[in-house]
């Protein structure tokens, strides 16, 4: 009997240890809401036809990724880690007090490590003026919002093991550098600062429903554009949004938040698809006037019904880089661009695309040996892209990066770069990158050369020619 038993054990430990594996038969998997991209099935032979010699390691990784119960042991981790032990299971996933779950990406923010420099900041205020100074230039309208972080607003969610800064972020930082430079900007981290209420989910990143009404009227008041004014409390509530770290961190176990449903009040269409999450939504709504070009991102989707209402035609857009020039392809009105304050960094990062804008330069021009320079230049659609390094130790601050193209002919022109670093062999974090547009049209000679120019302790310096093409 005891040999019986013994036997039995045996099987049953061995049933359950190899479940994950022959419950495959049966098993239909949830979902899948990780912030990861599963490995899918591999196949045989590949495209051309041979053996895959990487199918059994394929397979495996498959099998890891997919297993039977894979999902529920997933979400039983997570509730204890996040129930029991306030820990979050997921990298990206801060476990915060009363429910809160925030994105670790804001930590930098949130405990001011994440800290530009002080050109860091200046360059992102030079993209912004270039890009103001375009639109404006066309008779249009340009607004620029951040979208706040939500650890920003709601500080006393966090864990306490995370204590909040004693410093000035980067927001906090560049907001006045903004209104120094003449930027025009609207805050949406005052305007919610100024609330009592909560407007972000507790299970989600973004703002609700509520606060997505809030930043429309922000931003249309910011451009002096009439619109109907929908109550907060207009909305339909109902209780079963699921927010994106709640996806992530519970997948069978999601929790179900209140959000209000304001579709009633619109009367705008879509052309093409309704989802907001897409990378290019149009709309047009024949009872109302005007146009925009709207650059967002995820903190754009519930904003989108809310700015379409009001607008005869509008475009929104995730592509990056930023294509500034759709609102004089579009003949658009207003182009605006949203962002959330944990990428503004970003803009060091990809250099918008508008005609480079011409410059002139007052004074003598010293050449100086600049050994850390480069350039290269590409075609991109209808342009010819810069891109390059300047060199730390002949730049001020606050210098512009100016590229002078001399034709073979003698004539030569000065344009304004953007102050993004682009390039495979650049580092993401430096602020002495560059690069900008010049239109294919304005180059029609066949030979040129390029050499940059710095302002160096107020003295214009140049790197002398640097690139050919």
């Amino acid at each position: 009997m005891k040999k019986y038993l013994k036997i039995v054990f045996i099987l049953v430990f061995f049933l359950i240890c190899a479940y994950p594996l022959y419950g495959l038969i049966w098993y239909v998997e949830p979902e899948v809401t990780e912030n990861k991209v599963l490995a899918s099935f591999p196949q045989l032979r590949d495209e051309n036809g041979q053996w895959n010699v990487d199918y059994m390691s394929g397979l495996g990784d498959y099998f890891s990724d997919h297993f039977a119960g894979r999902q529920e042991m997933i979400t039983a981790n997570a509730l204890i880690n996040g129930k029991v032990f306030a820990s979050s299971s997921e990298d990206i996933i801060i476990v915060g007090d009363d429910g809160w779950l925030f994105y670790k990406d804001s930590l930098g923010d949130f405990q001011g490590t994440k800290r530009l420099t002080q050109r860091g900041l200046n360059n992102i205020v030079t993209s912004l003026s270039l890009i103001q100074e375009y639109v404006e230039g066309q008779g249009k309208t340009f607004l620029f919002t951040v979208a706040p972080n939500k650890n920003t607003l709601y500080p006393q969610y966090m864990p306490y093991y995370y204590p909040e800064r004693d410093v000035e972020n980067t927001l906090e930082r560049l907001e006045p550098l903004l209104k120094e430079a003449g930027i025009a900007y609207a805050s949406l981290k005052d305007m919610f600062l100024n609330d009592s209420g909560i407007w972000y989910h507790k299970g989600d990143s973004h703002w609700d429903n509520r606060g997505a009404l809030m930043a429309q009227k922000l931003l249309l008041g910011a451009i002096g554009k009439d619109y109907a004014d929908i109550p907060l409390d207009g909305g339909v509530a109902y209780d079963d949004f699921e927010g994106d770290l709640d996806k992530i961190f519970y997948p069978l176990a999601r929790h179900r938040e209140r959000d209000w449903d304001y579709s009633g009040y619109f009367d705008f269409e879509y052309v093409g698809s309704s989802d907001t999450t897409q990378a290019h939504i149009e709309t047009v709504n024949p009872s109302k006037e005007g146009s925009l070009v709207m650059v967002r991102d995820s903190f754009g989707n519930t904003l989108v019904p809310f700015m379409a209402q009001e607008f005869g035609e509008a475009y929104f857009t995730k592509t990056i880089p930023y294509r500034v020039d759709e609102i004089e392809m579009r003949d658009a009105d207003v182009y605006m661009i949203e962002i959330v304050e944990r990428n503004l960094d970003q803009f060091q990062r990809k250099a918008p695309v508008i005609p480079a804008p011409e410059r002139t330069v007052d004074g003598e021009v010293s050449q100086v040996s600049m050994s850390q320079a480069s350039a290269q230049m590409s075609v991109y659609d209808t342009y010819y892209k810069f891109a390059g390094m300047i060199a730390e130790e002949w730049t001020d601050e606050d210098s512009p990066v100016y590229l002078r193209v001399t034709s073979g002919s003698g004539a030569s022109c000065i344009y304004e770069m953007f102050p993004a670093n682009e390039g495979d062999t650049l580092e993401v974090t430096s602020d002495y990158g560059f690069a900008g547009y010049i239109p294919q049209s304005i180059l029609t000679e066949e030979n040129y050369s390029a050499e940059i120019l710095t302002r160096s302790d107020g003295q214009w310096v140049s790197s002398g020619v640097i690139l050919q093409f």
